[in-house]
């Protein structure tokens, strides 16, 4: 019986040694892209444009980058990253048309396209304090068409 098990330790051993099928770790590369997040809003004030969307659901998010361009069909320029689904642009001036797009990033560096919404928006005063005409009635005292 002792040369048995001595037998069998030995064939066990030669498998080990010689190759045998050994579970090694497999290793999983994400190059899958976030959904291009959607929703996309804008609200506007005083030489500032906040934006907001609906939150991206994937597992694996790490954020987002905001890029705007000067017209819709222009290059998009990236202005900002945020781990959160909304983004203050304080360097919008007033009276400037902006076209904004988002896109979404994984922790792997995976970045969506940009989102398909047209957001676009121009930065303006409040308004406080300032007389408002119908340009039907008062063209001359109207700023508004």
């Amino acid at each position: 019986m002792k040369n048995l098990i001595k037998l069998f330790a030995a064939v066990i051993t030669f498998a080990y040694l010689t190759g045998c099928d050994v579970n090694e770790p497999e290793y999983i590369v994400d190059n899958v892209p976030p959904v291009p997040p959607t929703g996309i809003k804008v609200f506007v004030g005083d030489d500032v444009i906040d934006l907001t969307w609906f939150d991206n659901r994937d597992p694996d998010l790490a954020g987002y980058n905001i890029y705007f361009s000067y017209s819709y069909n222009g290059r998009y320029e990236i202005i900002g990253s945020s781990p959160y689904n909304y983004f203050i642009d304080e360097g919008a001036e007033n009276g400037v048309k902006y076209y904004y797009a988002v896109t979404a990033y994984d922790y792997n560096g995976n970045e969506s396209d940009l989102s398909k919404d047209v957001i676009y928006a121009t930065a303006r005063p409040e308004g406080f304090n300032q007389a408002i005409f119908d340009y039907r009635r008062f063209p001359n005292n109207s700023l508004f068409i």
